[in-house]
């Protein structure tokens, strides 16, 4: 019975069959028989059957561990997308903020910069006006100084030619003098006693008085001065006596 089993064996292996097939057909004619050999191939037979359920069961739970391992794998590939992407957007976030404050100091160097600029301006501005100030008080004290200058020249010219005048009229009259002493010294006393007369009636403004003394159409008495050098004309003159002073013009 064996060797004829085997021989259906050899024939299973020439017509191609798998080993599982072969082994599930051998023992399907080996448990048909009554014998020891078919209990024990019907004993083989239940083992597959169990190996089998078994075996998917595994396989099952195989596929579903693999399924959860790949799950798994696929929670922790996302939940390391996920970290890797926070970390980008953490890097992003410091690059933004280091950017921010890049901007935020250069803002702040540049406003620094124009207000350094402006107070720079403002003092150059400042300074400018001090110097204009000085220079334009300068040309005032320059000014002044050249029109104390130009006064005090003309002054002195005022003084000089007055001077000059005053010496010029002083000489005239010495000179007046001495020719009224020498006319009156050869008219006589008279002549100095009325020159006396006209000045002092010239110096008090009385008409009467020059009249009455004009009369005679002396000229030594018009030329008559008195210690001063001054003549009646210049008395009458000095002290407002219009009239008397327009009697001795026409004299």
């Amino acid at each position: 019975e064996l060797l004829r089993l085997q021989r259906l064996t050899g024939a299973l292996w020439d017509d191609g069959y798998e080993v599982s097939q072969r082994r599930e057909l051998f023992l399907q004619q080996a448990g048909q028989k009554s014998t020891l050999l078919g209990m024990v191939a019907r004993g083989l037979l239940c083992l597959d059957k169990h190996d089998r359920i078994g075996a998917v069961t595994l396989k099952h739970r195989l596929e579903e561990a693999a399924a959860a391992a790949a799950l798994e794998a696929k929670k922790t590939q996302e939940m390391a997308a996920a970290a890797a992407l926070l970390k980008i957007k953490e890097e992003e976030a410091v690059t933004a903020a280091a950017e921010a404050m890049r901007k935020k100091e250069a803002a702040a160097a540049a406003h620094a910069a124009v207000v350094a600029e402006t107070k720079r301006k403002e003092e150059e501005q400042h300074a400018a006006a001090v110097v204009k100030r000085e220079k334009e008080e300068e040309e005032e004290r320059a000014a002044a100084a050249a029109k104390r200058e130009e006064e005090e020249l003309a002054a002195a010219e005022d003084a000089i030619a007055a001077a000059a005048k005053w010496e010029e009229e002083k000489r005239a009259a010495a000179a007046a003098k001495l020719e009224e002493e020498e006319r009156a010294a050869a008219a006589g006393t008279s002549t100095h006693e009325q020159g006396e007369t006209l000045l002092k009636a010239a110096k008090d403004g009385n008409t009467d008085t020059v009249r009455m003394l004009l009369q005679d159409n002396d000229p030594n008495l018009l030329r008559f001065v008195d210690k001063k050098g001054q003549s009646s004309l210049s008395l009458a003159a000095r002290y407002g006596r219009d009239e008397v002073a327009k009697m001795l013009v026409e004299a």
